[in-house]
């Protein structure tokens, strides 16, 4: 039996140091790892144009919006919208008899990119009966242009709930005037 024994202890002895030195290994290189990554000294970043972060604020933009699919798909319209340094928005549908856009609301999500969303009201027989919701990413390819994605979903107004079927998803191209 103290031959069995003393087999299991070998058997497990190599095991147990392997696992040990597999440890140590592990340690050492991270300590050398953090070390020398200390001692690496980088150049001073290079400017980038997102340091000088464009904004959409400030001008008005013209927008051609048009609409790739869902219930508009294949139309385009155009409306003039201005950005307000704390984060509200304005829309209008010179085009149109839509009235202006409510509760308009951006930010910026990363140098020369923002959000913005608004809600449409949709009448009929000079009622409010819908309004859309409208959310879309924007990105400012230079001081006086941007492109932009989005989607609009129809809601009821009277229950707040989505009309099934009625949304848009629309790509958007801006200048500014």
């Amino acid at each position: 039996m103290k031959t069995n024994q003393g087999m299991v202890r070998l058997k497990r002895g190599p095991v147990v140091a392997g696992g040990l030195v597999l440890l140590l290994l592990a340690l050492a290189s991270l300590l050398w790892t953090s070390r020398a990554s200390a001692a690496i000294t980088l150049p001073p970043a290079e400017p980038h144009p997102a340091e000088t972060q464009w904004t959409p604020v400030g001008v008005t933009w013209t927008l051609t919006v048009k609409f790739l699919s869902g219930a508009r798909a294949g139309q385009s319209e155009t409306s003039l919208m201005t950005f307000l340094p704390h984060g509200r928005l304005t829309a209008t549908f010179p085009h149109s008899s839509m009235l202006p856009a409510i509760d308009g609301r951006w930010y910026m999500t990363v140098p020369n990119a923002f959000h913005y969303r608004f809600r449409e009201s949709l009448l009929q027989n000079g009622a409010v009966f819908a309004f859309v919701q409208v959310q879309v990413d924007a990105c400012l390819t230079s001081q006086k242009t941007y492109e932009a994605g989005g989607v609009g979903a129809v809601y009821a107004a009277a229950t707040g709930q989505p009309i099934a079927g009625q949304y848009n998803v629309s790509q958007t191209f801006a200048t500014a005037s």
